[in-house]
């Protein structure tokens, strides 16, 4: 298990209509969708709460960390932060 605390920008995105990275529907308040360096599975905490990395953040935002959200008046209301956050790989 590697345990990775790193500084990031997180936003927030909503559905798509298609399936994660993984090939799973993504799930409020437990996907995430991560950088390309980090494997998926992984579990990601922000701000105390763990999601897990079932998808990918687009190519031209990669290092960000993207939240999934019910809807487009939740992710105006997250908007973009640099938070401190932990990925663990296992």
């Amino acid at each position: 298990m590697t345990t990775n605390i790193l500084t990031a920008v997180v936003t927030a995105y909503i559905a798509t209509g298609h399936p994660c990275a993984n090939g799973a529907m993504p799930r409020v308040a437990y996907t995430i969708a991560v950088p390309r360096r980090f494997v998926l599975g992984s579990e990601v905490i922000v701000n105390g709460r763990r999601y897990v990395a079932e998808d990918r953040t687009a190519q031209r935002f990669d290092g960000r960390f993207d939240i999934f959200v019910a809807n487009r008046r939740d992710a105006l209301l997250w908007g973009k932060k640099t938070l401190k956050l932990t990925v663990i790989t296992k």
